[in-house]
């Protein structure tokens, strides 16, 4: 049967535009940039930008120490208060001075992101969401990154078609008559096309619940930390023989562990992806994962080559990843620098850019992401960054950078210095080139 053609409603106000909005996106976001492209009259699609840190705290957290208490899984950090001397004048002038700056890269982002895809010339719609109050900002919030925005969105020659602001206590319609005029929110809530679009979408999510875990099991995390013990003591055990030089016992696919010693690189990548076929075609059957099963998966997972072969295999499967451990040995698994550096090509972050130009099966993507969730949530603490690198990166695969970008935020909480996360990290703060590459597809056969 072929699929229904999307709804399309027609918004006659801002305010029905900005209740349309999250059920385009598919989620909403209190601190975000949300630029919706437009061919003709009709929405194409919506990216979305974080705004600057210093605009997702709010006037009073930034102003005076906060007395927060209590830790998460990922966190693992207690707020105390503090006392501090307030600033200087000379303080201010700098903490200004570095805003604007900030702001100015922001804008300089948005700017080239336009510009690389080519969207600019329909008139996009942009969409600022932040938590910060009329009352805090003395007015409309965000106010000068705007006027930042609009100043060179004319220098570009390009207009916009909406330019609106949506703050906690009000919302402001930038290119209406009246700019500053802070409106109630109820008018949004109870604008018609909210209900329209609600009978054809879902109610939309938080970005936040877009990237919550699965539920904790103790027992079954308990049953994964035994399991990776049990491989690490191997591990060691098989890299005391080696280093001794006594005959070591004999490794096949499915006894495999995983040694940094091992120089045979094609054996240790059979047994791994076939870990992980396994456990992708168990999620596509909607069963449970065996937690030893889950625990070589972690365990994999913490050294960067083996990281590398997991990501491969999430995006083929075992036969084409062993293909390429066969032709390409050590060079694809021997120790590849994590990050790209462009006096020596060839790392993990220039594998997975050229991997970003394809587009990937969602269906088999959203099925890693669902066993990665699962790996991620049952993980010691310790191995939860390599996991949560992962999640993220299947996320940014699959278009999905807002909710990448959450998982990421958790892996580099718990481990700040943690090489891979801070890779991907880097990655996923644009889009993946498969999108820019359609989105630029799109506006070169409009304008034939």
């Amino acid at each position: 049967m072929p699929a229904a053609d999307p709804a399309v409603l027609r918004c006659t106000s801002t305010a029905d535009f900005l209740a349309v909005l999250p059920f385009v996106t598919g989620f909403t976001d209190e601190q975000s940039l949300f630029i919706v492209l437009f061919r003709g009259k009709r929405s194409e699609d919506v990216l979305r930008l974080e705004l600057p840190e210093h605009l997702r705290r709010s006037t009073t957290e930034a102003q005076a120490p906060s007395a927060a208490s209590g830790a998460s899984r990922f966190s693992g950090v207690t707020a105390v208060t503090a006392t501090t001397a307030p600033p200087t004048s000379h303080d201010r002038a700098r903490q200004l001075r570095e805003e604007k700056h900030t702001e100015r890269l922001f804008v300089d982002a948005v700017i080239e992101l336009l510009r690389a895809t080519g969207v600019a010339g329909e008139g996009p719609a942009f969409v600022f969401t932040t938590t910060l109050s009329y009352a805090q900002c003395d007015g409309v919030p965000l106010l000068r990154l705007t006027r930042m925005l609009q100043r060179r969105l004319r220098a570009e020659g390009w207009r916009a078609r909406e330019l609106a602001v949506i703050a906690s206590d009000g919302w402001s319609a930038l290119l209406s008559d009246t700019p500053h005029l802070r409106h109630d929110l109820t008018e949004i809530m109870q604008s018609p096309m909210a209900s329209q679009a609600g009978v054809h979408v879902d109610t939309p999510r938080t970005l936040r619940e877009l990237g919550e875990l699965p539920p904790y099991t103790p027992m079954r995390a308990t049953q994964v930390a035994a399991a990776i013990e049990e491989l690490s003591r191997r591990e060691h055990n098989y890299a005391a023989l080696k280093q001794s030089e006594a005959p070591a016992p004999a490794q096949t696919a499915d006894d495999w562990v995983p040694t940094e010693t091992d120089s045979l690189a094609p054996i240790w990548v059979r047994g791994l992806t076939r870990v992980c076929d396994r456990c992708f075609d168990t999620a596509e059957a909607d069963a449970e994962i065996d937690p030893r099963m889950l625990a070589r998966l972690i365990f994999a997972a913490q050294s960067p080559d083996r990281w590398l072969a997991v990501a491969l295999t999430a995006l083929t499967r075992e036969e084409f990843v062993m293909s390429l451990a066969e032709s390409n040995g050590t060079r694809l698994f021997g120790k590849l620098p994590v990050s790209a550096d462009e006096r020596s090509p060839g790392s993990i972050e220039d594998i997975l850019l050229s991997l970003a130009e394809e587009i990937p099966d969602t269906s088999r993507l959203g099925r890693v992401a669902t066993v990665l969730a699962d790996a991620t949530v049952h993980a010691p603490r310790a191995a939860q960054p390599a996991m949560l690198s992962l999640l993220a990166w299947v996320w940014w695969s699959l278009g999905m950078q807002s909710v990448a970008t959450v998982f990421i935020e958790q892996a580099r909480a718990v481990d700040p210095a943690h090489a891979v996360s801070e890779m991907v990290s880097r990655l996923i703060q644009r889009p993946p080139q498969m999108r820019l590459r359609h989105l630029q597809a799109a506006r070169r056969q409009a304008a034939a």
